[in-house]
């Protein structure tokens, strides 16, 4: 993967990041692993289309990724999905998360 992504400086204020560089980390993975385009993603022998703004992971990827439990991606998914920043469809052992607002903060000119 290369090219760069916007961030916007105010994420550091929000109480979800505050006092919390891990949490915040992990955001900026899941952001920075976003597809900026369609792109075809092999899960299992299937072939599925990951479409601009989504990341397919597993939980044991994100866990590993970012230093937490998995437990710990769970409890943080589920924090993301409360303050609407993601929406997650789950199968076969992956996850399909939707970073919310996507292009609205990644359409820079």
């Amino acid at each position: 993967m290369s090219g760069f992504v916007a961030a916007y400086r105010e994420v550091i204020d929000h109480p979800l990041f505050i006092g919390n560089a891990e949490r915040l980390g992990a955001w900026m993975w899941l952001v920075m692993r976003a597809a900026w385009k369609p792109i075809p993603f092999d899960v299992a022998g299937k072939v599925i289309m990951v479409e601009r703004g989504q990341v397919c992971t597993s939980r044991a990827q994100m866990a590993k990724a970012w230093g937490m439990s998995p437990s710990g991606v769970e409890r943080f998914l589920t924090r993301l999905k409360t303050e609407q920043m993601i929406e997650q469809e789950t199968g076969q052992g992956r996850s399909i998360i939707t970073i919310c607002n996507y292009a609205k903060y990644q359409d820079v000119s």
